[in-house]
């Protein structure tokens, strides 16, 4: 998936966390996605942005 760097999910949990390049997607983007290869549909329940800039 396109601006998606790591990915990692737990269905027995119902859970999941995606990394993602924000100049290339965005949340809305890649749920829509992964409903559409899955059909699994999952809300975003925390959001956070980090940068480079931010960790120095």
């Amino acid at each position: 998936m396109a601006g998606v760097i790591d990915a990692k999910f737990w269905f027995e949990e119902g859970a999941g966390h995606v990394t993602y390049d924000p100049e290339q997607t965005d949340s809305a983007t890649f749920i829509e996605e992964l409903a559409d290869m899955t059909g699994f549909v999952a809300p975003v329940t925390e959001s956070a942005t980090h940068s480079e800039e931010e960790s120095r």
